[in-house]
């Protein structure tokens, strides 16, 4: 009986969600496909769909003394929506949000013009951004990327015109923020759905992972984590980048596809780090949900799979990723593997640097990665100490839920015991008879 409360007691604790203060109570957490970003700082979150509807909340992420997470919301006034991308205007004064589910389409419609939003911070508004009303504008999208490059121009690729027309779309768009026009790009090898966008600093855009068709049409397969779409923003060019996969090839029996995974560059420009996602193939036709981090070396065209210590994650997708002062990337509100919306977040301390052998040049020591339980003193979960006085709420309901498993496990061995009992009277009455 020990070894099962032993057992069980491991089976509640295995996973540990970043502590959160009582200021989570003004916001609705549970969300899964909101559009995250990173301006003056700050983490910002918007939308994404929750238990009953889309949400059109806006709020933020801030971190206090002790390292627990608090949240603030910022504006409720945006549209409710989900599945759409947020980009931050040159500035950080303004974030334009672009597409998403929740709008007001007629069902099976593919010739809707694209929603976009803007919302500025220093005057609290929302609307309706520039350049929606003119003669060129790409068809209205959901499961799209969206990244600005280091022209300062707004590309948009992929996606399906929803609520229930799936049809990927194959083209390529560019927003220009100085002029307000939209304009329609070369047509890419692929048009991709729930894939990931990078731009690098030379001016090049990464596809990662995602759905593909290489036609309006329903996705014809998984696009493989064994290539890349790269798009050249000076020539207007795109080309197909092959990567090695044989470290993810040692952790993944089944194939190597994601869908709705989170991709962040981290602060040195080079490595990509790719979180969650999913497949639809674990051998029986069932999704297949992940919890590991996939790095990708943009010069090599590498992938890594790196053993991180730390309490790992939930199987997420659909889950948002973003940066935290240039040493920590915050994963969460996602769909998990029981299907059910998540409000946990999760968050990996970043590499440091360390001198190479034989010369003064620095490299990146990956084995310094870790998921962390506190920023401020970068402490996993098995390490952490916290003042009584500051004991977060996650903590609380986990000690709760093992105080409710030790006493529904006590009540079994009570009635184990009580039949047990009533059993063997049962046996010696019908040998003395």
């Amino acid at each position: 009986m020990l070894a099962f409360i032993i057992i069980l007691l491991f089976i509640h604790m295995v996973h540990c969600d970043y502590p959160m203060a009582k200021s989570a109570n003004n916001v609705h957490l549970y969300r899964s496909g909101s559009a995250a970003f990173t301006a003056n700082g700050t983490v910002y979150i918007h939308g994404g769909s929750t238990i009953a509807s889309n949400s059109n909340q806006l709020f933020s992420i801030s971190f206090d003394e002790y390292g627990f997470l608090h949240y603030q919301n910022v504006s409720d006034q945006g549209p409710a929506v989900s599945y759409h991308q947020a980009i931050v205007l040159p500035g950080n004064n303004s974030v334009v949000f672009f597409g998403g589910l929740g709008y007001s389409i007629p069902k099976n419609n593919g010739s809707q013009t694209m929603h976009a939003e803007i919302y500025s911070f220093s005057q609290n508004t929302w609307n309706t951004l520039p350049g929606m009303d003119g003669t060129t504008v790409p068809l209205h999208r959901e499961g799209h990327t969206a990244v600005i490059a280091s022209n300062e121009l707004i590309y948009i690729q992929g996606g399906a015109p929803g609520p229930e027309n799936s049809n990927i779309l194959v083209d390529s768009w560019v927003y220009n923020p100085k002029t307000l026009i939209f304009t329609n790009l070369s047509t890419p090898p692929v048009g991709l759905y729930g894939s990931s966008a990078i731009a690098l600093s030379d001016g090049r855009i990464i596809y990662i992972g995602g759905r593909y068709s290489t036609e309006n049409n329903q996705y014809i397969s998984s696009f493989l984590l064994d290539r890349s779409m790269i798009y050249y923003t000076d020539s207007d060019i795109w080309m197909e980048q092959e990567l090695n996969i044989q470290a993810i090839h040692v952790i993944n029996r089944f194939n190597d596809s994601r869908v709705h995974g989170s991709a962040v560059l981290g602060p040195d420009g080079r490595y990509i780090y790719y979180f969650g996602g999913m497949n639809g193939n674990d051998g029986n036709g069932n999704d297949l949900y992940y919890n590991n981090v996939l790095i990708l070396d943009t010069q090599t065209w590498t992938w890594n799979a790196p053993g991180i210590p730390g309490i790992k994650p939930n199987h997420r997708c659909l889950t948002i990723g973003a940066g935290i002062n240039n040493e920590y990337i915050l994963f969460g509100y996602d769909i998990n593997k029981a299907n059910t919306t998540s409000t946990g977040v999760d968050i990996l301390k970043l590499p440091e640097t360390k001198k190479s052998i034989g010369n003064n040049s620095t490299e990146l020591d990956f084995e310094s990665l870790k998921w962390v339980y506190n920023i401020t003193t970068g402490e996993t979960c098995h390490q952490q100490r916290y003042p009584d006085e500051k004991l977060p709420s996650s903590i609380t309901k986990s000690f709760i839920i093992v105080l409710e498993i030790i006493c529904g496990i006590v009540l079994l061995a009570l009635i184990h015991r009580t039949i047990a009992i009533l059993w063997h009277r049962r046996s010696y009455s019908i040998s003395i008879q």
